[in-house]
């Protein structure tokens, strides 16, 4: 599996929730969080009370993960 990939799946837990903010400090790359969004690894979970998206994994973004 790609480096990138692992560094921000390995960062959920199973009911681990981050906002879009809290992911780009960690990671420092967009793109790396819209793709793994379109590819169906994280989904938008909700927004939290200021407006900020908040993600989750998704089944499939834990088989990828934990393989």
């Amino acid at each position: 599996m790609d480096n990138d990939w692992f560094k921000l799946l390995v960062l959920f837990g199973k009911n681990d929730i981050w906002t879009r903010k809290n992911l780009l400090h960690r990671l420092k790359d967009e793109k790396l969080i819209d793709d793994a969004l379109s590819s169906g690894y994280i989904e938008q979970y909700d927004t939290n009370d200021i407006g900020e998206p908040r993600y989750h994994i998704t089944e499939l973004g834990l088989k990828i993960r934990d393989n």
